[in-house]
Protein backbone atom coordinates (compact mmCIF):
# COMPACT_ATOMS: atom_id res chain seq x y z
CA UNK A 1 0.00 0.00 0.00
CA UNK A 2 1.10 3.56 -0.88
CA UNK A 3 0.63 6.49 2.15
CA UNK A 4 -2.74 7.26 0.61
CA UNK A 5 -4.26 4.02 0.62
CA UNK A 6 -2.89 2.91 4.44
CA UNK A 7 -4.78 6.17 5.12
CA UNK A 8 -7.81 5.18 3.28
CA UNK A 9 -7.75 1.95 4.78
CA UNK A 10 -7.03 3.62 8.74
CA UNK A 11 -9.77 5.98 8.29
CA UNK A 12 -12.06 2.82 7.21
CA UNK A 13 -11.32 1.44 10.57
CA UNK A 14 -11.38 4.78 12.33
CA UNK A 15 -15.43 4.78 11.35
CA UNK A 16 -16.31 1.43 11.26
CA UNK A 17 -14.92 1.72 15.57
CA UNK A 18 -16.65 4.91 16.03
CA UNK A 19 -19.87 3.75 14.22
CA UNK A 20 -19.82 0.65 16.15
CA UNK A 21 -19.55 2.31 19.89
CA UNK A 22 -21.99 5.24 18.74
CA UNK A 23 -24.78 2.65 17.70
CA UNK A 24 -24.01 -0.03 20.24
CA UNK A 25 -23.07 2.45 23.15
CA UNK A 26 -23.53 6.14 22.92
CA UNK A 27 -27.26 5.76 21.56
CA UNK A 28 -28.79 3.74 24.12
CA UNK A 29 -27.61 6.40 26.55
CA UNK A 30 -28.56 9.91 24.35
CA UNK A 31 -32.14 9.75 25.65
CA UNK A 32 -31.52 10.00 29.29
CA UNK A 33 -28.53 11.96 28.92
CA UNK A 34 -31.10 14.46 27.55
CA UNK A 35 -33.50 14.08 30.17
CA UNK A 36 -30.68 14.27 33.07
CA UNK A 37 -29.63 17.66 31.80
CA UNK A 38 -26.84 16.39 33.17
CA UNK A 39 -22.59 16.10 31.45
CA UNK A 40 -22.17 12.30 30.46
CA UNK A 41 -19.18 11.35 32.60
CA UNK A 42 -19.77 7.68 31.38
CA UNK A 43 -19.78 8.39 27.75
CA UNK A 44 -16.44 11.01 28.71
CA UNK A 45 -14.46 7.63 30.38
CA UNK A 46 -15.84 5.54 26.93
CA UNK A 47 -14.28 8.16 24.56
CA UNK A 48 -10.59 8.30 26.77
CA UNK A 49 -10.65 4.59 26.73
CA UNK A 50 -11.34 4.50 23.01
CA UNK A 51 -8.39 7.33 22.29
CA UNK A 52 -10.79 9.67 21.05
CA UNK A 53 -9.21 12.28 23.52
CA UNK A 54 -5.79 11.81 21.71
CA UNK A 55 -7.02 11.77 17.95
CA UNK A 56 -4.77 15.52 16.94
CA UNK A 57 -1.86 14.10 18.80
CA UNK A 58 1.01 12.74 17.50
CA UNK A 59 1.20 8.96 17.31
CA UNK A 60 3.11 8.55 19.98
CA UNK A 61 0.74 9.56 22.21
CA UNK A 62 -1.99 8.09 20.52
CA UNK A 63 -3.10 9.94 17.89
CA UNK A 64 -3.67 10.49 14.52
CA UNK A 65 -0.61 13.17 13.45
CA UNK A 66 -3.29 16.03 13.23
CA UNK A 67 -5.99 14.65 11.02
CA UNK A 68 -8.74 16.75 10.33
CA UNK A 69 -10.36 13.41 8.67
CA UNK A 70 -10.02 11.48 12.01
CA UNK A 71 -11.67 14.64 14.03
CA UNK A 72 -14.42 14.33 11.30
CA UNK A 73 -15.06 10.65 11.08
CA UNK A 74 -15.66 10.37 14.90
CA UNK A 75 -17.65 13.63 14.97
CA UNK A 76 -19.96 12.89 12.74
CA UNK A 77 -20.36 9.09 13.50
CA UNK A 78 -21.15 9.80 17.40
CA UNK A 79 -23.44 12.82 16.71
CA UNK A 80 -25.56 10.96 14.54
CA UNK A 81 -26.38 9.04 18.12
CA UNK A 82 -26.07 12.05 20.98
CA UNK A 83 -25.12 15.63 19.55
CA UNK A 84 -24.26 16.31 23.40
CA UNK A 85 -21.45 13.47 23.30
CA UNK A 86 -19.95 14.48 20.03
CA UNK A 87 -19.79 18.16 20.90
CA UNK A 88 -17.91 16.70 24.44
CA UNK A 89 -14.94 15.54 21.74
CA UNK A 90 -15.51 18.98 19.67
CA UNK A 91 -14.81 21.43 21.58
CA UNK A 92 -12.27 19.45 23.33
CA UNK A 93 -10.29 19.08 19.98
CA UNK A 94 -10.70 22.73 19.35
CA UNK A 95 -9.23 23.31 23.18
CA UNK A 96 -6.37 21.43 22.41
CA UNK A 97 -5.83 23.25 18.50
CA UNK A 98 -3.67 26.27 19.63
CA UNK A 99 -1.40 24.21 21.67
CA UNK A 100 -0.92 22.00 18.33
CA UNK A 101 -0.61 25.25 15.91
CA UNK A 102 1.44 27.20 18.63
CA UNK A 103 2.80 25.35 21.59
CA UNK A 104 6.84 24.75 22.14
CA UNK A 105 7.91 21.50 22.47
CA UNK A 106 8.04 21.13 26.21
CA UNK A 107 4.07 23.24 26.52
CA UNK A 108 2.97 20.36 23.90
CA UNK A 109 5.00 17.29 25.77
CA UNK A 110 3.54 18.28 29.48
CA UNK A 111 -0.69 19.01 27.96
CA UNK A 112 -0.17 15.97 25.46
CA UNK A 113 0.53 14.01 28.18
CA UNK A 114 -2.10 15.55 30.55
CA UNK A 115 -4.97 14.45 28.15
CA UNK A 116 -3.20 10.85 26.80
CA UNK A 117 -2.29 9.28 30.42
CA UNK A 118 -4.70 11.33 32.63
CA UNK A 119 -8.03 11.74 30.29
CA UNK A 120 -7.55 15.61 31.16
CA UNK A 121 -10.44 17.07 28.86
CA UNK A 122 -10.21 20.59 27.26
CA UNK A 123 -12.38 23.76 26.91
CA UNK A 124 -11.90 26.89 24.97
CA UNK A 125 -12.28 29.82 26.13
CA UNK A 126 -12.59 33.36 23.63
CA UNK A 127 -16.01 34.24 24.50
CA UNK A 128 -16.95 37.13 26.96
CA UNK A 129 -20.45 38.84 28.21
CA UNK A 130 -19.16 41.87 25.92
CA UNK A 131 -17.42 40.23 23.28
CA UNK A 132 -19.44 37.82 21.52
CA UNK A 133 -19.28 38.01 17.63
CA UNK A 134 -16.74 40.75 18.24
CA UNK A 135 -14.51 38.54 19.99
CA UNK A 136 -11.52 40.94 19.54
CA UNK A 137 -13.28 43.36 22.01
CA UNK A 138 -12.35 41.07 24.99
CA UNK A 139 -11.15 42.39 28.17
CA UNK A 140 -9.62 39.20 30.33
CA UNK A 141 -6.48 40.56 31.07
CA UNK A 142 -3.45 39.18 31.46
CA UNK A 143 -0.58 40.92 33.38
CA UNK A 144 2.69 39.70 33.79
CA UNK A 145 4.45 39.55 37.39
CA UNK A 146 7.62 37.57 37.37
CA UNK A 147 7.48 33.92 36.83
CA UNK A 148 3.51 34.27 36.70
CA UNK A 149 0.61 35.94 35.27
CA UNK A 150 -2.40 37.37 37.12
CA UNK A 151 -5.77 36.76 34.95
CA UNK A 152 -8.63 38.26 35.70
CA UNK A 153 -11.57 38.53 33.59
CA UNK A 154 -15.01 36.21 32.79
CA UNK A 155 -15.81 34.07 30.00
CA UNK A 156 -19.29 32.86 28.68
CA UNK A 157 -20.49 30.03 27.15
CA UNK A 158 -17.57 27.68 27.93
CA UNK A 159 -18.47 24.28 26.39
CA UNK A 160 -17.30 21.45 28.58
CA UNK A 161 -16.65 24.55 31.40
CA UNK A 162 -17.34 22.03 34.74
CA UNK A 163 -16.00 18.99 34.00
CA UNK A 164 -12.71 20.43 31.89
CA UNK A 165 -8.82 20.40 33.52
CA UNK A 166 -7.79 22.63 31.28
CA UNK A 167 -8.67 25.78 29.77
CA UNK A 168 -7.08 27.52 26.67
CA UNK A 169 -7.91 30.96 27.48
CA UNK A 170 -7.59 33.92 25.51
CA UNK A 171 -6.58 37.41 26.91
CA UNK A 172 -5.25 40.69 26.63
CA UNK A 173 -1.44 40.86 27.77
CA UNK A 174 -1.76 44.86 26.32
CA UNK A 175 -4.60 46.80 26.02
CA UNK A 176 -3.35 49.59 24.29
CA UNK A 177 -2.97 47.05 21.28
CA UNK A 178 -6.25 45.94 20.28
CA UNK A 179 -6.25 42.44 18.26
CA UNK A 180 -2.40 42.82 18.39
CA UNK A 181 -2.43 42.70 22.52
CA UNK A 182 -4.52 39.58 22.75
CA UNK A 183 -2.44 36.30 23.81
CA UNK A 184 -3.45 32.70 25.05
CA UNK A 185 -2.78 30.79 27.79
CA UNK A 186 -3.34 27.73 29.52
CA UNK A 187 -4.96 27.38 32.77
CA UNK A 188 -5.48 24.05 34.61
CA UNK A 189 -8.18 23.12 36.88
CA UNK A 190 -7.80 24.24 40.54
CA UNK A 191 -5.90 27.19 39.60
CA UNK A 192 -6.21 29.30 42.19
CA UNK A 193 -8.74 32.24 41.67
CA UNK A 194 -10.36 30.07 38.83
CA UNK A 195 -14.44 29.89 39.62
CA UNK A 196 -16.88 28.07 37.14
CA UNK A 197 -20.04 29.77 37.11
CA UNK A 198 -23.60 27.64 37.04
CA UNK A 199 -24.30 25.70 34.29
CA UNK A 200 -26.33 27.49 31.17
CA UNK A 201 -30.24 26.05 30.94
CA UNK A 202 -30.52 25.53 27.05
CA UNK A 203 -32.91 24.28 24.88
CA UNK A 204 -30.72 21.92 23.01
CA UNK A 205 -27.41 20.04 23.66
CA UNK A 206 -28.83 19.67 26.93
CA UNK A 207 -26.17 17.11 28.54
CA UNK A 208 -23.39 19.83 26.85
CA UNK A 209 -21.76 21.00 30.17
CA UNK A 210 -21.73 25.38 29.11
CA UNK A 211 -20.72 27.64 32.04
CA UNK A 212 -18.93 30.75 32.89
CA UNK A 213 -15.28 31.17 33.54
CA UNK A 214 -14.62 33.71 36.35
CA UNK A 215 -10.78 34.54 36.57
CA UNK A 216 -10.30 37.00 39.59
CA UNK A 217 -6.33 36.91 40.38
CA UNK A 218 -5.86 33.65 38.98
CA UNK A 219 -2.47 32.83 39.37
CA UNK A 220 -0.92 31.31 35.84
CA UNK A 221 2.37 30.04 35.43
CA UNK A 222 4.53 32.23 32.63
CA UNK A 223 5.36 29.30 30.91
CA UNK A 224 1.56 28.65 30.14
CA UNK A 225 1.83 30.73 27.33
CA UNK A 226 1.15 30.09 23.78
CA UNK A 227 3.32 31.33 20.98
CA UNK A 228 4.12 34.58 23.08
CA UNK A 229 2.51 37.33 23.83
CA UNK A 230 0.15 39.28 21.37
CA UNK A 231 0.09 36.05 19.34
CA UNK A 232 -3.51 35.16 20.28
CA UNK A 233 -5.74 36.31 18.15
CA UNK A 234 -3.44 34.89 15.13
CA UNK A 235 -4.10 31.78 16.83
CA UNK A 236 -7.32 32.24 17.76
CA UNK A 237 -8.00 32.88 13.68
CA UNK A 238 -6.36 29.94 12.83
CA UNK A 239 -7.99 27.88 15.29
CA UNK A 240 -11.34 28.29 14.04
CA UNK A 241 -10.50 27.94 10.53
CA UNK A 242 -8.94 24.53 11.37
CA UNK A 243 -12.13 23.55 14.08
CA UNK A 244 -14.80 24.19 10.89
CA UNK A 245 -14.93 21.15 9.34
CA UNK A 246 -15.10 18.72 12.42
CA UNK A 247 -18.15 21.00 13.36
CA UNK A 248 -19.59 20.35 10.24
CA UNK A 249 -19.56 16.77 10.71
CA UNK A 250 -21.51 17.13 13.64
CA UNK A 251 -23.90 18.62 12.26
CA UNK A 252 -23.83 16.05 9.59
CA UNK A 253 -23.85 13.32 12.18
CA UNK A 254 -27.10 15.04 13.71
CA UNK A 255 -28.92 15.48 10.37
CA UNK A 256 -28.35 12.04 9.02
CA UNK A 257 -29.38 10.55 12.63
CA UNK A 258 -32.52 12.45 12.81
CA UNK A 259 -33.32 11.43 8.99
CA UNK A 260 -32.51 7.62 9.27
CA UNK A 261 -35.30 7.98 12.61
CA UNK A 262 -37.57 9.74 10.55
CA UNK A 263 -37.43 7.12 7.69
CA UNK A 264 -37.69 4.74 10.31
CA UNK A 265 -40.26 6.03 11.81
CA UNK A 266 -42.35 6.55 8.35
CA UNK A 267 -42.65 2.53 7.42
CA UNK A 268 -43.72 1.34 10.96
CA UNK A 269 -46.35 4.17 11.92
CA UNK A 270 -50.11 3.47 10.16
CA UNK A 271 -52.25 5.89 9.84
CA UNK A 272 -55.88 5.68 7.48
CA UNK A 273 -55.09 2.35 6.91
CA UNK A 274 -51.82 2.99 5.63
CA UNK A 275 -48.12 3.44 6.29
CA UNK A 276 -46.94 7.32 6.61
CA UNK A 277 -44.12 6.13 3.60
CA UNK A 278 -46.82 5.62 1.49
CA UNK A 279 -48.33 8.82 1.32
CA UNK A 280 -47.40 11.05 -1.51
CA UNK A 281 -47.06 13.97 0.73
CA UNK A 282 -44.33 12.35 3.03
CA UNK A 283 -42.79 11.13 -0.35
CA UNK A 284 -42.25 14.01 -1.72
Amino acid sequence: MDNRELIEERNRLLRESARQISRTKVAKRAAEIDRANAFPSDMRELFFQQGYFSLLFPEEYGGFDGSISALCIVAEEIAYSCASSALMLVAHWVALMPLMIAGAQEQKDYFYSRVSRDGALGAFCLTEPEAGSDASALKTTAVRKGDYYVVNGRKTFVTNGGPADIYTVFVTTDPSLGKKGISVIMIEKGTKGMYIGKPEEKLGMRGSDTTDLILEDAIVPAENLIGGEGKGWEIAMMTLNLSRPSVGALALGIAQGALDYALEYSTQRVQFGQKLADFQGVQF
